[in-house]
């Protein structure tokens, strides 16, 4: 899964940080994500789930991975 692009966040910078810093929230953020936890280096792991196909015929499977933060640029 690959997502990219930009948003524009009514919020600080210190709050945007928290949040993406925060499991629950990124997790939330990130669409069928089942589980997420946070690594001692500033990572996660996570587990995904997503079906392919639509209405009986469709299959659903899980993908466990982990996220890892990149370019991050201080301001």
């Amino acid at each position: 899964m690959d997502l990219t692009g930009e948003r524009n966040i009514a919020a600080s910078r210190d709050v945007v940080w928290s949040a993406l810093n925060d499991p629950m929230i990124l997790k939330n953020s990130i669409p069928g994500c089942e589980e997420l936890e946070a690594l001692l280096d500033g990572g996660f792991t996570a587990s995904v789930g997503v079906k392919m196909g639509s209405g009986l015929q469709g299959a659903r499977t899980r993908y466990f991975g982990m996220i890892a933060r990149a370019a991050i640029q201080s301001s």
